[in-house]
C-alpha cells in the first residue's frame, strides 16, 4: 500500500528571489523524477510555475523519507538554508492542496486561468517519463475534475480577470495610455501570445520576438511585428513598453546592455521565474521595471457562499479518492467474471515461462494471441499464434488494439511502459512484476470436463496460490 505526500515552497511563504532558485527546466525535472524513481517512489510529479514549485509523490506506508530535503539535494540546494520555506503534506491533505491550486484558489491571481493547463501538462510529462502510478494518476485526475467543477460553478461569475496576461495589461493602463505606443514582446510562448493579442486590442503597435524566421511554426498574431529574438536590444529602444515572458534560464535583458541604449521603455515587465531581466536594470534613470509578484499582488476573496461551495466540491472529489483507494486495497474488488474468449485478441509482450504459461491458458480458451519478444520458448515459437521478434515499442497495443495485454518481460521499465499505454487506451492489463499496475490478475486455472475454477492471491501469495490451485484440481479431478 502507498500513501500521498507532497513538499514545495509558493509565493505565499517565499519571495521571487527564493522561488526562481528552484524554478527548473524539462531536463532537470526529468532527472529529479527519475531520481526519485529509483529511491523506490510508486509516482511522482513536479509542478514548477511562477508561483510555486512542488513535488507530488505516492510513498510505501512504511516509508517516509526527507521528500524536502531530497529534493533540495536533487536541484543543488542547500536545505539548512531553504527548510523553512518548504511545507510537506501527507493524506488527503495532499489532494485537498492540489484540488486548491489546480483551481486556481491558491494563487496569486485568484482563479489564474493558466494553472490547470500547467498542472496537466506536469501530470503528462511524468506520464511519458514513466512516473507515475495508479495513485497518483487518480488523484491529479480527480483534482483536475474538482478544479473544473470549482471554475465553473463557482469562480465563473465571481472573480474579473484571471490572467497574467489579463492582469499585466491592466497594471500597465493604470501608469499610461496604450493606444498608438509601441510595445515589445520577449517570447512567443502561451503568455506571450495571450500578452500580444491583448496589447494589439488595445490598439498598441506590438513587436515579438523569434528564436526563427519561421513564423508558420509558432502562433503569432497576425497583425505583431516579428523580428528575430538577436535584434532584442535594437527593436527595445523603438518601445516605450517591454514585457519579457520565455522559459529560459538566461536573462533576456541585461543592465550593461540596457545601458549602452540612446533610448529604453518607460516601463518593463518581467513575467519569467527564474527572472528574464537583470534586477539592477530598473536602477537605470527612466525605468520602471515590474515583476511577476508585482502584477499579481492584491486580495480577492469569495463570498462565504461561494466558499462553502468550494469546500463541498473539494470534500466531495476527496471522498470519491478515498473510495478508490479502498477498492484499490481490497484484492476483493477485482470481479471474479468468466468471459468468452474464443477469437478475443490478445497481446502478450514477452517471451519467457511467465509468458509461456499465459499462453498455454489463453489458447486453450481460445484467443487469438500476439506475442511480441526477440526471443521465445519452443513452445510459443511452434503455438498457433501470431509472434513478431522484436522489442515492443510504444504504439504496439494502439496498432493491435486487443481485448487483453499481458506484459511479461523481464525489464521493469518495458513492462510499465505497456502498462502505461494499455491504461491509457482502458485496455486491461496483468502485469507479471507489479501487482499494483495490473487492472486484472491473471488466475491459475483448474478444470475437469465440467467446472472451471480461477484462483488468485488476496496478499500476492503466489506460492499459496499454486499449493492451493493444486488441491482444487485433485478435488475436481480425483
Amino acid at each position: 500500500m502507498l500513501k500521498l505526500m507532497m513538499t514545495g515552497l509558493d509565493y505565499k511563504c517565499s519571495n521571487l528571489s527564493v522561488r526562481e532558485k528552484f524554478a527548473v527546466t524539462k531536463e532537470i525535472t526529468e532527472k529529479i523524477l527519475a531520481g526519485f524513481k529509483d529511491k523506490g517512489t510508486g509516482g511522482c510529479v513536479i509542478i514548477s510555475t511562477c508561483n510555486r514549485m512542488e513535488l507530488y509523490a505516492s510513498i510505501p506506508n512504511d516509508c517516509t523519507p526527507p521528500l524536502s530535503k531530497t529534493l533540495c539535494a536533487a536541484i543543488g540546494r542547500d536545505f539548512s538554508e531553504y527548510e523553512p520555506y518548504f511545507t510537506e503534506r501527507e493524506g488527503e491533505q495532499v489532494m485537498e492542496h492540489l484540488c486548491r491550486v489546480a483551481s486556481g484558489l491558491d494563487s496569486q491571481i485568484m482563479g489564474d486561468d493558466q494553472i490547470i493547463t500547467q498542472i496537466r501538462e506536469a501530470l503528462e510529462f511524468s506520464r511519458s517519463r514513466n512516473c507515475t502510478d495508479s495513485y497518483i494518476e487518480t488523484m491529479f485526475n480527480m483534482s483536475i475534475h474538482a478544479a473544473k467543477a470549482i471554475k465553473t460553478k463557482v469562480l465563473a461569475n465571481s472573480l474579473g480577470t484571471s490572467s497574467v496576461p489579463g492582469k499585466t495589461v491592466e497594471k500597465i493602463k493604470t501608469m499610461c495610455n496604450l493606444a498608438g505606443q509601441n510595445a515589445l514582446v520577449i517570447g512567443n510562448g502561451r503568455i506571450g501570445r495571450m500578452l500580444s493579442e491583448l496589447l494589439l486590442r488595445e490598439n498598441m503597435n506590438v513587436t515579438v520576438t523569434l528564436r526563427s524566421h519561421k513564423k508558420g511554426v509558432v502562433q503569432i498574431p497576425e497583425q505583431a511585428n516579428v523580428i528575430n529574438y538577436d535584434e532584442r536590444y535594437k527593436a527595445i529602444e523603438k518601445a516605450d513598453i517591454a514585457v519579457s515572458a520565455t522559459a529560459s534560464p538566461h536573462l533576456t535583458l541585461s543592465k550593461n546592455e540596457m545601458s549602452k541604449l540612446k533610448r529604453v521603455p518607460k516601463i518593463i515587465v518581467d513575467l519569467a521565474v527564474p527572472r528574464d531581466v537583470e534586477p539592477s536594470v530598473k536602477s537605470l534613470p527612466g525605468i520602471t521595471l515590474l515583476t511577476i509578484d508585482d502584477i499579481s499582488g492584491g486580495e480577492r476573496h469569495l463570498p462565504p457562499e461561494s466558499v462553502s461551495m468550494t469546500e463541498s466540491i473539494i470534500a466531495e472529489h476527496i471522498a470519491k479518492y478515498k473510495q478508490w483507494l479502498l477498492f484499490k486495497n481490497k484484492t476483493s474488488t477485482f470481479f471474479p467474471l468468466f468471459i468468452d474468449m474464443s477469437g478475443k485478441k490478445v497481446l502478450v509482450v514477452g517471451g519467457g515461462n511467465i509468458a509461456e504459461r499465459r499462453v498455454k491458458v489463453l489458447t486453450s480458451f481460445g484467443a487469438d494471441i500476439t506475442v511480441i519478444s526477440p526471443e521465445a520458448t519452443e513452445y510459443i515459437e511452434h503455438a498457433s499464434l501470431r509472434l513478431l521478434k522484436r522489442k515492443y515499442k510504444e504504439g504496439d497495443i494502439a496498432a493491435i488494439m486487443p481485448f487483453l495485454v499481458i506484459a511479461a518481460t523481464d525489464e521493469r521499465q518495458v513492462n510499465r511502459s505497456i502498462m502505461t499505454e494499455a491504461k491509457n487506451l482502458n485496455i486491461h492489463v496483468s502485469v507479471a512484476d507489479c501487482r499494483e499496475e495490473c487492472t486484472f490478475y491473471f488466475p491459475a486455472i483448474a478444470e475437469n470436463g465440467n467446472y472451471i475454477a480461477g484462483l488468485v492471491s488476496t496478499d500476492g501469495n503466489h506460492s499459496g496460490v499454486k499449493q492451493t490451485a493444486k488441491k482444487i484440481r485433485e478435488a475436481l479431478n480425483p
